[in-house]
């Protein structure tokens, strides 16, 4: 089974698919890998900081960088690699990385009781964990990244239609 080409979801753009490559609160990087269709240890974090969500990617997508959308998915519990779970998105992170634009959909699980309805419902201090996370720990592995503000649902949303067209059009061009 290839899970970045599993559906989407049934009610996308609202609902969809999040693929998790990384268990919140640990400093273990997982990354799927396309050709095995396995999840290999990629590396372990220089710095002491953790992954604030369970974090992975949104199949059938592609972002501007070649690989799927990331997605963060807010929940208490950890959700181990190979998780797949059904997400309703609530905002995004603007990201550069090396150049590439690199958007960080956050999300909730689609079973959360009275979900937020965009990243105004998301706690402050959540939003700023996380920003100060991808920027701290891409700086201490020497990387170049610009990290910009939290934008609402409906740019989340757009983002996640893009990146799902780009999919099926390069699905296309392989055919």
């Amino acid at each position: 089974m290839n899970y970045l080409t599993l559906p989407i979801g049934t009610k996308y753009p609202d609902v969809v698919r999040a693929v998790i490559e990384i268990s919140k609160d640990t400093n273990t990087k997982f990354e799927y890998d396309e050709s095995l269709n396995i999840f290999v240890l990629d590396r372990v974090l220089l710095s002491s900081m953790l992954y604030p969500a369970n974090y992975g990617f949104i199949p059938s997508t592609r972002a501007d960088d070649g690989d799927c959308l990331d997605i963060l998915v807010l929940m208490n519990a950890q959700m181990p690699p190979g998780t797949v779970v059904d997400a309703i998105p609530v905002g995004v992170l603007d990201m550069t990385d090396g150049g590439l634009k690199d958007y960080k959909v956050l999300a909730v699980p689609a079973f959360t009781l009275n979900p937020p309805s965009d990243i105004d419902g998301i706690d402050p201090i959540f939003l700023m964990i996380a920003r100060n996370f991808f920027k701290g720990y891409k700086e201490l592995e020497g990387k170049i990244v610009e990290i910009g503000q939290w934008l609402p649902r409906a740019k989340a949303l757009r983002y996640i239609m893009e990146g799902h067209e780009r999919f099926n059009r390069l699905l296309e061009l392989e055919t």
